[in-house]
């Protein structure tokens, strides 16, 4: 009875907790996240998930997951306005067949320095994924490493836009690591978990490996235009070539023309 005492004064936090924020699940829009209070996105998801687990064999090995699908249920929180290291995170559960599978992403605002100058900027990352798998009362807990998953991170107020699937690992003291693949949906992949219900987050930040990648293609779509027009230039160079030497005489018919001269210049000289 004294224990319940001492947890009484908590109870309306975890209530709260549970009401304020509430999930949603858009299987047209491909996104998937929590509301806030007011029913507005404060944290927006939208990719796909492939667990690799090397401690099985195919196919138990790999497996999909569809954060939109019915049998996903998320749970979580989103950061505060006014909080000052804002921190976020979404849960998602399901089950296969005895197994309770649970794989959690946590976001952290964060200082780090920007690639091109020695300043430092505010961001949010992906501090930290964490993979549970339950069964018969006994759980194992894969976690990734320090700085694993900061590569998903993007300026505090923009949406992180990636078109390539991310690799993250998950490790055990014990066991082999498991590999969440982070895969784009309808060729796109957007996390926006911090700022979304401010009205900020309309800009926009394109993962590295997207930016180097669309900067390689255009590089070789220009040079393909380039080399068209080479092309292109040389074949007219070509033809013109060609019409010049149809109409240039050869060496026979200089010679005919030079006989035919000679034989008029001879009939012109009889007559005088």
């Amino acid at each position: 009875m004294e224990l319940l005492r001492l947890f009484v004064p908590f109870f309306p936090f975890v209530a709260s907790s549970i009401v304020r924020f509430q999930s949603f699940q858009n299987s047209n829009k491909h996104e998937f996240g929590l509301d806030d209070e007011g029913s507005k996105h404060c944290l927006v998801l939208r990719f796909n998930a492939t667990l690799i687990n090397l401690n099985l064999k195919e196919p138990l090995a790999i497996e999909s997951v569809d954060f939109t699908s019915d049998r996903v249920k998320l749970v979580g929180f989103c950061s505060a306005r006014n909080e000052m290291e804002k921190h976020s995170q979404v849960q998602a559960s399901w089950r296969v067949g005895k197994q309770r599978k649970t794989l959690k992403f946590v976001f952290r605002e964060k200082r780090m320095k920007r690639s091109t100058a020695h300043a430092e900027e505010i961001r949010w990352t992906l501090g930290k994924v964490e993979f549970t798998d339950k069964f018969k009362g006994r759980s194992v807990r894969f976690a990734s490493g320090k700085n694993e998953s900061a590569t998903v991170n993007a300026p505090l107020n923009q949406k992180f836009i990636c078109r390539d699937s991310i690799n993250l690992t998950l490790h055990h003291v014990r066991y082999k690591d498991i590999v969440v693949q982070l895969v784009p949906v309808a060729n796109q992949m957007e996390v926006q978990p911090i700022t979304a219900s401010f009205g900020l987050g309309n800009n926009v930040f394109i993962c590295e490996r997207t930016r180097r990648r669309t900067l390689r293609e255009s590089f070789r779509s220009k040079m393909t235009i380039f080399s068209g027009i080479l092309l292109g230039i040389g074949s007219v160079g070509m033809i013109v070539g060609y019409s010049f030497w149809k109409q240039m005489p050869t060496a026979e018919e200089k010679g005919k023309a030079m006989a035919a001269d000679e034989r008029r210049r001879e009939c012109y000289e009889n007559l005088e």
